[in-house]
């Protein structure tokens, strides 16, 4: 299983763009039944689901804290408030899937985050996921800043240093 943060770095061939820089973490998964449809293809919303487990795992790991405890405890929330996927390619019951993760964008109240999945025998992309999270506070519904020891843990992960609020 690929449950480690790898670094990252690679030049971008559009527009000339400068190099691309970053650390992702990965995790591999296999479609299961459930997952799927009577046919054996995967439920387009599972795409959801597979990026949501790997950011509350990047929750757990990069930041020390689970969903509960950020609800319960800091009373804080971190709600999806917009969320697109492209999917690419076919994922069917039973194949292993690799989910990268890593930050398209970090601004002072929210994270843009973009999960790309692989088949993990072809390396063929089957999807990519863009979420955007905006912390808030649970008692009052507003934003509120990304904590500042979690916004330097996050911006590790950003995938352009100019895509980061100061």
């Amino acid at each position: 299983m690929c449950q480690s943060i790898v670094a990252r770095t690679f030049w971008s061939n559009r527009r000339g763009e400068q190099p691309v820089s970053g650390k992702t973490m990965c995790s591999e998964r296999i479609v299961q039944w459930g997952d799927s449809d009577p046919a054996g293809r995967i439920n387009s919303p599972r795409a959801f689901d597979f990026a949501v487990e790997i950011v509350e795992a990047f929750f757990r790991t990069e930041l020390g804290v689970n969903y509960r405890q950020l609800i319960q405890e800091l009373g804080l929330g971190a709600p999806v408030v917009h969320s697109s996927c492209d999917y690419t390619s076919m994922l069917l019951e039973g194949d292993t899937v690799r989910l990268t993760l890593s930050v398209e964008r970090l601004g002072t109240a929210s994270v843009t985050w973009r999960v790309v999945a692989h088949h993990w025998m072809t390396g063929a992309q089957a999807f990519s996921v863009r979420m955007i999270s905006c912390f808030i506070n649970n008692a009052s519904g507003k934003s509120v800043p990304i904590p500042e020891t979690w916004r330097q843990k996050i911006g590790t992960f950003v995938s352009m240093p100019e895509a980061m609020t100061p």
